[in-house]
């Protein structure tokens, strides 16, 4: 039959091929749990990408909106300025006052045509 020898061959070739197949079933469960951990980083990372854009996107329209109210104010206070400035004019016609005039003229003139070309 076998001879001591080959008995111990067999088992220690039985006991290298059990161990490979386990080996080898370990790294496939290995490589399986590890498989999805760069997808599962990359999604992660995208969901705060996200959020800070959205942020981002808030603020940039919160500040759309902040220039827009601070031209309409600005639009408002050059209109008043210029009904103040036409108002001293009037009323610098009726005074003695007509020799001042000629810097609020000018002012008067340079903020109209800053008025009319907006």
């Amino acid at each position: 039959m076998f001879t001591p020898e080959q008995i111990g061959a067999f088992i220690i070739a039985a006991t290298g091929f059990a161990l490979t197949v386990l080996n080898l079933v370990d790294k496939t469960i290995t490589l399986k749990k590890n498989a999805n951990v760069p997808q599962k980083l990359l999604e992660e990372r995208i969901k705060v990408l996200e959020v800070k854009v959205e942020e981002h996107d808030r603020s940039l329209q919160s500040g759309r909106d902040e220039f827009r109210e601070q031209r309409e104010t600005n639009e408002v206070l050059l209109t008043c300025m210029l009904a103040l400035v036409d108002f001293e004019l009037s009323y610098c016609s009726h005074t003695n006052y007509d020799e001042d005039t000629t810097d609020l003229m000018k002012a008067k003139d340079t903020l109209r045509k800053h008025l009319a070309h907006r």
